[in-house]
């Protein structure tokens, strides 16, 4: 039977492909430990363009091949490499060491995309962590818009995390808004496919006279370390990270420190009610592509929708549908007191109890600052009935805006494709876009108090 797919999350698993040539960018790894780690890659990538996963696993240790034994290997293989085209050849590879551990970092060059592969060893040259994103290998980075300038800053205390903040080349007292991501292993642009969705909020926002700060997430910086905390919560994933992120602005001499928004998007939106319970240092708040609703609400309904997608009868949906309630069952029992050990959608139970002990709708109901909720009409993974359940959470607060977009998707672009098998898909997104103006003319309207 398939697995139920959990969408809300648009990390996605992919593996190695590289050929024999590798051009490597060495770090001060020691020599035989880099000539191990490149034969160990090497090898892996002849398993997996041969077809053969049970050799493509043989260096994972435990922990991984329990998390992803052959056949899960293969089905990742072939589903992240489904919607890129045909394999072209290495773009780059790069290799860290740190810790006792190695790292990998694989550029490759597709038809359609380039990927990004991150393969860690530990000290016996065991593979304990894969990560993988899309990257735009095809275009050239976008230089900076005319008038706009960008540093490079540093999130965090032990966790440091790579970020910049854009702003306008001149002015003082900026006001500034910090971008949160959403659920999954992202960077600081918010990576999907070829799209950067933050990269165009803080481009357009800085145009407008208003600095940003973007920064990479935890996950994607430190992956494998965050793998091993078998307490691991939305705390250590992101929360953490947006307090540090407000003492980071506080440093900056040209931003007024009085007006710090938080932008949050899909989970981070979600997340902005909980933030406002930790902090009163932000001015205000935009929810993109948010919810007053739990995630395991959420991930039902975006399953059910992408089982009508199918155009399922009723007896093939049922194995589907059996999946589901056994997943909600999980979070019944674990909510209740029981002791679940399983993941739950996917997630791991600590990680699920964590989410679901917070009201995210009645701590909405409390709060007094401004807020910007919006939403693109054509989202699939957050529906109208989260849209008008969050407007009725903020019905009391006379500084609530909300604002509705025709045509628009969870990344707040326009699809413009033109296949109705990808419209509505998650396949939509790997159509290069980019966030609508309106959009970002909202965000700065509200900003500037306009």
């Amino acid at each position: 039977m398939k697995k139920v797919i959990f969408i809300f999350t648009l990390a996605v698993l992919s593996l190695l492909m590289v050929s024999c040539a590798l051009k490597v960018k060495q770090s001060s790894i020691p020599q035989d430990a880099q000539k191990e780690i490149d034969s160990r890659s090497i090898a892996l990538a002849n398993a997996l363009t041969n077809g053969n996963f049970n050799d493509a696993t043989k260096d994972f240790d435990d922990k991984m091949l329990a998390a992803l034994p052959p056949q899960k290997l293969e089905e990742s293989w072939k589903s992240v490499t489904s919607s890129i085209g045909a394999y072209k050849s290495v773009y780059s590879v790069a290799s860290t060491g740190s810790n006792g551990s190695y790292i990998m970092n694989v550029k490759l060059k597709f038809e359609n995309n380039g990927l990004n592969v991150k393969i860690t060893y530990d000290k016996d040259y065991k593979i304990c962590g894969l990560w993988f994103n899309y990257v735009d290998l095809n275009n050239a980075a976008p230089s900076l818009p005319s008038g706009v300038t960008e540093e490079k800053v540093t999130v965090g205390d032990k966790w440091r995390l790579d970020g910049r903040i854009t702003m306008p080349k001149s002015g003082k007292n900026l006001p500034l808004v910090i971008l949160v991501q959403g659920s999954g292993v992202h960077d600081m642009d918010e990576t999907v496919y070829t799209n950067k969705p933050f990269q165009d909020i803080a481009y357009g926002l800085a145009q407008k006279g208003i600095a940003v700060l973007r920064y990479d997430k935890r996950t994607y910086t430190y992956g494998n370390e965050m793998g091993q905390k078998s307490d691991f919560t939305v705390k250590d994933e992101t929360l953490d990270d947006v307090i540090y992120a407000i003492q980071t602005a506080k440093k900056e001499s040209r931003i007024d420190s009085n007006k710090i928004y938080i932008l949050g998007h899909s989970l981070g939106g979600m997340l902005i009610p909980r933030l406002d319970s930790m902090t009163k240092d932000a001015a205000g708040y935009i929810m993109m592509a948010g919810s007053v609703r739990t995630l395991d609400q959420i991930i039902i309904d975006q399953n059910n929708y992408l089982l009508d997608k199918q155009n399922l009868n009723a007896e093939q949906k049922a194995p589907y549908e059996q999946q589901l309630k056994a997943e909600a069952d999980k979070l019944t029992a674990l909510m209740n007191g029981e002791k679940v050990t399983d993941k739950i959608y996917g997630m791991s139970a600590c990680y699920m109890k964590d989410l679901n002990s917070f009201n995210a709708y009645d701590q909405a109901k409390k709060m007094t600052k401004p807020i910007l909720v919006m939403r693109g009409e054509s989202d699939f993974q957050i529906y109208q009935k989260d849209f008008d359940l969050t407007r009725e959470a903020f019905s009391g607060n006379s500084k609530a805006v909300f604002k509705s977009y025709p045509g628009l998707n969870h990344l707040f672009m326009e699809y413009k494709g033109g296949d109705p098998s990808v419209e509505g898909t998650v396949n939509e997104y790997s159509y290069p876009a980019h966030v609508s103006q309106n959009a970002i003319d909202d965000i700065g309207d509200f900003v500037l108090k306009k």
